[in-house]
Protein backbone atom coordinates (compact mmCIF):
# COMPACT_ATOMS: atom_id res chain seq x y z
CA UNK A 1 0.00 0.00 0.00
CA UNK A 2 1.31 3.62 -0.95
CA UNK A 3 2.05 6.30 1.60
CA UNK A 4 -0.05 8.79 0.50
CA UNK A 5 0.00 10.97 3.74
CA UNK A 6 3.74 11.16 2.87
CA UNK A 7 2.91 11.48 -1.42
CA UNK A 8 0.47 14.03 -1.26
CA UNK A 9 2.88 16.30 1.60
CA UNK A 10 5.03 16.44 -0.72
CA UNK A 11 2.77 16.96 -3.54
CA UNK A 12 1.31 19.84 -1.89
CA UNK A 13 4.41 21.39 -1.40
CA UNK A 14 5.61 20.91 -5.06
CA UNK A 15 2.31 22.23 -5.85
CA UNK A 16 2.40 25.58 -3.73
CA UNK A 17 5.51 26.13 -5.44
CA UNK A 18 5.59 29.27 -7.08
CA UNK A 19 8.53 28.46 -9.52
CA UNK A 20 6.30 25.36 -10.44
CA UNK A 21 3.10 26.72 -10.84
CA UNK A 22 4.08 29.91 -11.96
CA UNK A 23 4.71 29.52 -15.34
CA UNK A 24 1.52 27.73 -15.69
CA UNK A 25 0.00 31.19 -14.54
CA UNK A 26 1.94 32.95 -17.13
CA UNK A 27 0.88 30.54 -20.26
CA UNK A 28 -2.62 30.54 -18.74
CA UNK A 29 -2.96 34.29 -18.21
CA UNK A 30 -1.58 35.72 -21.18
CA UNK A 31 -4.05 33.11 -23.09
CA UNK A 32 -7.08 34.62 -21.06
CA UNK A 33 -5.93 38.14 -22.25
CA UNK A 34 -5.10 37.52 -25.78
CA UNK A 35 -8.90 35.91 -25.82
CA UNK A 36 -10.40 39.03 -23.59
CA UNK A 37 -9.23 41.22 -26.62
CA UNK A 38 -9.80 38.99 -29.47
CA UNK A 39 -13.61 37.84 -28.53
CA UNK A 40 -14.74 41.65 -26.36
CA UNK A 41 -14.88 43.47 -29.72
CA UNK A 42 -16.81 40.28 -31.44
CA UNK A 43 -19.70 40.43 -28.39
CA UNK A 44 -19.69 43.56 -29.04
CA UNK A 45 -20.37 44.16 -32.39
CA UNK A 46 -22.72 41.39 -32.29
CA UNK A 47 -25.30 42.85 -30.12
CA UNK A 48 -25.81 46.07 -32.64
CA UNK A 49 -24.81 43.80 -35.86
CA UNK A 50 -26.70 43.05 -39.03
CA UNK A 51 -27.86 39.54 -39.87
CA UNK A 52 -24.69 39.14 -42.26
CA UNK A 53 -22.18 40.97 -40.29
CA UNK A 54 -23.09 38.96 -37.08
CA UNK A 55 -21.95 35.94 -39.10
CA UNK A 56 -19.02 37.19 -40.29
CA UNK A 57 -18.70 38.06 -35.87
CA UNK A 58 -19.30 34.38 -34.86
CA UNK A 59 -16.78 32.68 -37.28
CA UNK A 60 -14.40 35.41 -36.64
CA UNK A 61 -14.73 34.16 -32.88
CA UNK A 62 -14.84 30.66 -33.76
CA UNK A 63 -11.57 30.80 -35.25
CA UNK A 64 -9.91 32.74 -32.90
CA UNK A 65 -11.45 30.01 -29.93
CA UNK A 66 -10.01 26.95 -32.42
CA UNK A 67 -7.06 28.88 -32.66
CA UNK A 68 -6.33 29.26 -28.96
CA UNK A 69 -7.85 26.08 -28.06
CA UNK A 70 -4.90 24.29 -30.68
CA UNK A 71 -2.52 26.71 -28.54
CA UNK A 72 -4.04 26.02 -25.22
CA UNK A 73 -4.48 22.00 -25.50
CA UNK A 74 -0.17 21.44 -27.03
CA UNK A 75 0.98 24.15 -24.40
CA UNK A 76 -0.76 22.40 -21.31
CA UNK A 77 0.65 19.13 -22.54
CA UNK A 78 3.80 20.52 -22.63
CA UNK A 79 3.41 21.99 -19.39
CA UNK A 80 2.38 18.37 -17.69
CA UNK A 81 4.97 16.66 -19.00
CA UNK A 82 7.99 19.10 -17.95
CA UNK A 83 6.20 19.63 -14.27
CA UNK A 84 6.13 15.31 -14.21
CA UNK A 85 9.93 15.33 -14.91
CA UNK A 86 10.14 18.36 -12.75
CA UNK A 87 8.51 16.08 -9.82
CA UNK A 88 10.41 12.86 -10.97
CA UNK A 89 13.55 14.58 -9.86
CA UNK A 90 14.61 17.51 -12.93
CA UNK A 91 14.73 20.72 -11.22
CA UNK A 92 15.51 22.87 -14.00
CA UNK A 93 12.96 24.43 -16.70
CA UNK A 94 15.18 24.34 -19.57
CA UNK A 95 15.62 20.21 -19.11
CA UNK A 96 12.39 19.49 -18.27
CA UNK A 97 11.05 21.67 -21.08
CA UNK A 98 13.58 20.19 -23.81
CA UNK A 99 12.13 16.37 -22.61
CA UNK A 100 8.68 17.67 -23.03
CA UNK A 101 9.16 18.62 -26.19
CA UNK A 102 10.58 15.28 -27.25
CA UNK A 103 7.91 13.66 -25.53
CA UNK A 104 4.87 15.70 -26.91
CA UNK A 105 4.11 13.11 -29.94
CA UNK A 106 4.39 9.96 -27.64
CA UNK A 107 1.80 11.51 -25.27
CA UNK A 108 -0.69 12.50 -27.91
CA UNK A 109 -0.28 9.19 -29.17
CA UNK A 110 -0.79 7.97 -25.86
CA UNK A 111 -4.02 10.21 -25.50
CA UNK A 112 -5.43 8.67 -28.43
CA UNK A 113 -5.43 5.35 -27.09
CA UNK A 114 -6.73 6.21 -24.06
CA UNK A 115 -9.81 7.44 -26.28
CA UNK A 116 -10.26 4.59 -28.63
CA UNK A 117 -10.21 2.35 -24.74
CA UNK A 118 -12.66 4.77 -23.67
CA UNK A 119 -15.18 5.21 -26.98
CA UNK A 120 -15.13 1.12 -27.42
CA UNK A 121 -15.72 1.03 -23.48
CA UNK A 122 -18.69 3.03 -24.49
CA UNK A 123 -20.01 1.33 -27.34
CA UNK A 124 -19.82 -1.91 -25.21
CA UNK A 125 -22.29 -0.23 -22.62
CA UNK A 126 -24.39 1.27 -25.41
CA UNK A 127 -24.90 -2.23 -27.07
CA UNK A 128 -24.86 -5.26 -24.39
CA UNK A 129 -25.99 -3.15 -21.53
CA UNK A 130 -30.14 -3.04 -20.98
CA UNK A 131 -30.94 0.68 -21.47
CA UNK A 132 -32.08 1.44 -18.24
CA UNK A 133 -28.13 0.37 -16.88
CA UNK A 134 -26.64 2.19 -19.39
CA UNK A 135 -25.81 5.41 -17.39
CA UNK A 136 -24.71 3.99 -14.40
CA UNK A 137 -22.55 0.84 -16.37
CA UNK A 138 -21.29 4.42 -18.96
CA UNK A 139 -19.79 5.84 -15.60
CA UNK A 140 -18.42 2.68 -13.93
CA UNK A 141 -16.60 1.83 -17.18
CA UNK A 142 -15.10 5.71 -17.49
CA UNK A 143 -13.97 5.49 -14.05
CA UNK A 144 -11.86 1.42 -15.09
CA UNK A 145 -10.65 3.15 -17.74
CA UNK A 146 -9.99 6.23 -15.89
CA UNK A 147 -7.83 4.02 -12.95
CA UNK A 148 -6.68 2.20 -16.08
CA UNK A 149 -4.39 4.56 -17.34
CA UNK A 150 -4.25 6.93 -14.24
CA UNK A 151 -0.06 6.45 -14.29
CA UNK A 152 0.44 6.74 -17.81
CA UNK A 153 2.11 10.00 -18.02
CA UNK A 154 4.04 9.69 -15.07
CA UNK A 155 5.42 6.07 -17.05
CA UNK A 156 6.51 8.06 -20.09
CA UNK A 157 8.33 10.84 -18.50
CA UNK A 158 9.67 8.88 -15.74
CA UNK A 159 10.39 5.85 -17.80
CA UNK A 160 11.59 7.65 -20.65
CA UNK A 161 9.52 5.05 -22.46
CA UNK A 162 7.27 5.00 -25.58
CA UNK A 163 3.40 5.86 -25.29
CA UNK A 164 2.25 2.51 -26.20
CA UNK A 165 5.20 1.27 -23.34
CA UNK A 166 3.32 3.43 -21.20
CA UNK A 167 -0.36 2.40 -22.12
CA UNK A 168 0.71 -1.16 -21.43
CA UNK A 169 2.66 -0.15 -17.90
CA UNK A 170 -0.26 1.86 -16.27
CA UNK A 171 -2.61 -1.25 -17.35
CA UNK A 172 -0.38 -3.61 -15.94
CA UNK A 173 -0.09 -1.44 -12.04
CA UNK A 174 -3.70 -1.57 -12.32
CA UNK A 175 -4.39 -5.23 -12.24
CA UNK A 176 -1.38 -5.76 -9.72
CA UNK A 177 -2.46 -2.66 -7.13
CA UNK A 178 -6.44 -2.24 -7.94
CA UNK A 179 -7.01 -1.28 -4.51
CA UNK A 180 -4.02 1.15 -4.12
CA UNK A 181 -4.95 2.54 -7.59
CA UNK A 182 -8.29 3.00 -6.95
CA UNK A 183 -7.57 5.05 -3.82
CA UNK A 184 -4.97 7.15 -4.43
CA UNK A 185 -6.96 8.30 -7.48
CA UNK A 186 -9.63 8.98 -5.97
CA UNK A 187 -7.53 11.31 -2.93
CA UNK A 188 -5.70 12.93 -5.74
CA UNK A 189 -8.77 13.56 -7.81
CA UNK A 190 -10.62 14.62 -4.75
CA UNK A 191 -7.85 17.19 -3.81
CA UNK A 192 -7.09 18.33 -7.07
CA UNK A 193 -10.79 19.26 -7.73
CA UNK A 194 -11.44 20.63 -4.16
CA UNK A 195 -8.62 23.62 -5.00
CA UNK A 196 -10.25 24.51 -8.03
CA UNK A 197 -14.28 24.10 -6.65
CA UNK A 198 -13.10 26.96 -3.71
CA UNK A 199 -11.78 29.11 -6.60
CA UNK A 200 -14.72 28.51 -8.88
CA UNK A 201 -16.94 29.13 -5.73
CA UNK A 202 -15.61 32.64 -5.00
CA UNK A 203 -15.73 33.22 -8.71
CA UNK A 204 -19.00 32.07 -8.61
CA UNK A 205 -20.28 33.94 -5.49
CA UNK A 206 -18.86 38.15 -6.75
CA UNK A 207 -20.25 36.62 -10.02
CA UNK A 208 -23.47 36.47 -9.01
CA UNK A 209 -23.17 39.53 -6.74
CA UNK A 210 -22.98 41.60 -9.69
CA UNK A 211 -25.37 39.97 -12.14
CA UNK A 212 -28.43 39.07 -9.70
CA UNK A 213 -29.58 43.07 -9.40
CA UNK A 214 -29.91 43.02 -13.29
CA UNK A 215 -31.81 39.97 -13.31
CA UNK A 216 -34.04 40.67 -10.94
CA UNK A 217 -34.60 44.19 -11.52
CA UNK A 218 -34.84 44.07 -15.44
CA UNK A 219 -37.24 42.98 -17.86
CA UNK A 220 -35.94 40.31 -20.34
CA UNK A 221 -34.90 42.54 -23.17
CA UNK A 222 -32.80 44.92 -21.03
CA UNK A 223 -30.75 42.02 -19.15
CA UNK A 224 -27.89 41.17 -21.84
CA UNK A 225 -27.45 44.76 -22.51
CA UNK A 226 -27.56 45.52 -18.47
CA UNK A 227 -25.26 42.48 -17.81
CA UNK A 228 -22.46 43.68 -20.40
CA UNK A 229 -22.73 46.77 -19.06
CA UNK A 230 -21.96 45.45 -15.34
CA UNK A 231 -19.30 43.71 -16.70
CA UNK A 232 -17.26 47.10 -18.32
CA UNK A 233 -18.10 48.91 -15.15
CA UNK A 234 -16.28 46.04 -13.30
CA UNK A 235 -13.50 44.96 -14.90
CA UNK A 236 -11.12 45.40 -12.60
CA UNK A 237 -12.87 42.88 -10.20
CA UNK A 238 -13.25 40.67 -12.85
CA UNK A 239 -9.38 40.81 -13.87
CA UNK A 240 -8.54 39.89 -10.14
CA UNK A 241 -10.96 37.47 -10.20
CA UNK A 242 -9.14 35.94 -13.24
CA UNK A 243 -5.84 36.15 -11.56
CA UNK A 244 -7.44 33.97 -8.55
CA UNK A 245 -8.95 31.14 -10.93
CA UNK A 246 -5.62 30.80 -13.07
CA UNK A 247 -3.27 31.20 -9.62
CA UNK A 248 -5.85 28.49 -8.49
CA UNK A 249 -5.90 26.01 -11.42
CA UNK A 250 -2.23 26.00 -12.05
CA UNK A 251 -1.71 25.15 -8.27
CA UNK A 252 -4.14 22.53 -8.33
CA UNK A 253 -2.64 21.05 -11.97
CA UNK A 254 1.11 21.04 -9.91
CA UNK A 255 -0.32 19.40 -7.39
CA UNK A 256 -2.28 16.43 -9.13
CA UNK A 257 0.80 16.00 -12.12
CA UNK A 258 3.17 15.87 -8.99
CA UNK A 259 1.05 13.43 -6.84
CA UNK A 260 0.25 10.93 -9.46
CA UNK A 261 4.00 11.19 -10.25
CA UNK A 262 5.14 10.46 -6.49
CA UNK A 263 2.60 7.37 -6.23
CA UNK A 264 3.51 6.04 -9.81
CA UNK A 265 7.37 5.83 -7.93
CA UNK A 266 5.83 4.60 -5.03
CA UNK A 267 4.23 1.66 -6.79
CA UNK A 268 7.05 0.59 -8.72
CA UNK A 269 9.32 0.38 -5.40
Amino acid sequence: MANYEQLLKEAFHFGTDYRRWGPLFVFQTVLLMIAIVWFLPSFVMLLSATETSAVGGILNALLGLLGLGIVWGLGTLWFSLALTKQAAGTSSWGTSGRFAVRKIPWAILLFILVMVVGTAASLVSAIFILVPLQFAASIVLSVLVGLAFFVAIPSLVVRNTTGIAAFKESISLFRKHKLSVLVGWALITFIGNLITGIVFLIDATVLWQLIAPVFLSLTDPAVMASIFSSVLTNIPLLAVLGIITMIGFSVATAFSLAATTFFYKQLKK
